[in-house]
């Protein structure tokens, strides 16, 4: 296992940890009596998509340099969910204002 993967398995932790306080932020209440308002969510999203384009690109450098394992390709997977999760969101929240 070379340097990269587990940088990339780090940047995808880091990802979901960020993604998760996102959407624990977005689901504690109601807006007012949140400690967490629309700055502080949508850097909490901001963050998490950088760290999982970070862990993308990393895990594909990876997964082509090894010769696709099995591992490598778990690895890649779960570095891919959150930023798929993230864009998916994104797309939403695009049309939904694409609507109106």
């Amino acid at each position: 296992m070379s340097f990269i993967t587990p940088v990339a398995l780090l940047s995808a932790l880091a990802s979901w940890g960020f993604l998760i306080m996102t959407f624990v932020n977005l689901l504690s209440g109601h807006f007012d009596t949140r400690t967490c308002q629309t700055e502080c969510v949508s850097n909490y999203y901001f963050i998490s998509a950088a760290f999982g384009l970070a862990a993308v690109a990393l895990a594909t450098f990876s997964v082509i340099r090894s010769g696709f394992t099995l591992g490598q390709i778990i690895s890649w997977l779960f570095a891919v969910s959150p930023i798929a999760i993230v864009m998916a969101i994104f797309t939403v929240g695009y049309l939904g204002t694409a609507g109106h």
